[in-house]
């Protein structure tokens, strides 16, 4: 049974969490929407939010989501999280704000 989800809560949300596959290379990379290595643009080999020839972006709600969904569907890859944002790294909360 799948327990992952790929839609968000709320429409106006953006996506917390994108899951870049890569068949070329073989290397899933999972990134925080706000990363300077996450760009979620379609071409003509890869897509969003659909795997084409060369792989695709995903967008998930959360990290534990998109881990579940490579465990399941990109097993054979490598997973590689992101060394920059840090995907799997909770953030702090910020008091005050």
């Amino acid at each position: 049974m799948q327990r992952y989800s790929m839609e968000m809560d709320d429409e106006t949300k953006k996506p917390s969490f994108w899951f870049n596959v890569d068949y070329p290379t073989n290397i899933v990379k999972l990134h925080r929407d706000n990363c300077i290595h996450c760009s979620p643009e379609p071409s003509k080999f890869k897509k969003v939010n659909r795997l084409d020839r060369n792989g695709g972006w995903m967008e998930f709600s959360s990290a534990q989501d998109a881990k579940e969904y490579y465990e399941e569907k990109e097993a054979d890859k490598v997973w590689l999280p992101c060394k920059v944002c840090k995907p799997l790294v909770s953030k702090p909360k910020r008091h005050g704000s």
